[in-house]
């Protein structure tokens, strides 16, 4: 079974760079803060008004423009 798999599925030696090849430096630090300012969100009764709130959706919508660019 395993020569098999060597065979005929393929594979890549560095697996950081194969499968998101657009990822960066700007990505990792949006998802941080939007993860981040998610957590506080949740943690204060996830109410939908408020600074924490309107700042949890900048952030999130921040991250989705530049993933989707």
């Amino acid at each position: 079974m395993k020569s098999c798999a060597n065979s005929y599925v393929p594979y890549h030696d560095v697996v950081e760079t194969f499968f998101k090849f657009w990822w960066n430096e700007e990505l990792d630090i949006l998802k941080e803060t939007s993860v981040t300012s998610d957590r506080l969100w949740k943690a204060v009764d996830r109410r939908r008004s408020g600074t924490i709130f309107n700042d949890r959706q900048q952030c999130k919508r921040r991250y989705k423009r530049c993933y989707l660019l």
